[in-house]
């Protein structure tokens, strides 16, 4: 997993706790009490544990994108809202200074398709 999303495996698994930051022991998957580390630590149908199987984070992940789409793009510690705004901004102003390094850079691009959409997400 940490191969296929990159850099922004991190962020994408601050958004599945944040799936379940309401639930009893909130977004610790070290709280044994805790919904998310029982669910995590869970087994599926062939002993595996539910927190390994990529498929099934695939799917958390994509719930995360879907029902908490903030929590997925922005750093750990950032203001939810603010920061997305701040860093569109950001890139914005590359893009009118800088054109050519904006469109070499596929990273950058697709960091700011990624805020874009997830602000999209939260304002629906």
């Amino acid at each position: 997993m940490k191969e296929e999303h990159g850099g922004a495996f991190d962020r994408y698994l601050n958004g599945v706790g944040a799936l379940f930051a309401n639930a009893a022991g909130g977004a610790d998957p070290d709280n044994p009490d805790g919904v998310m580390a029982r669910v995590l630590a869970g087994r599926t149908a062939d002993g595996k544990k539910i927190g390994d199987d990529p498929d099934v984070m695939r799917f958390l992940i994509g719930l995360a994108q879907e029902l908490r789409p903030v929590e997925t793009v922005i750093e750990a510690g950032s203001p939810s809202g603010q920061s997305i705004d701040a860093e569109i901004a950001e890139i914005k102003e590359k893009m009118r200074t800088d054109r050519r390094a904006y469109n070499k850079d596929e990273k950058l691009q697709a960091r700011y398709r990624e805020l874009i959409a997830a602000r999209h997400r939260s304002q629906a």
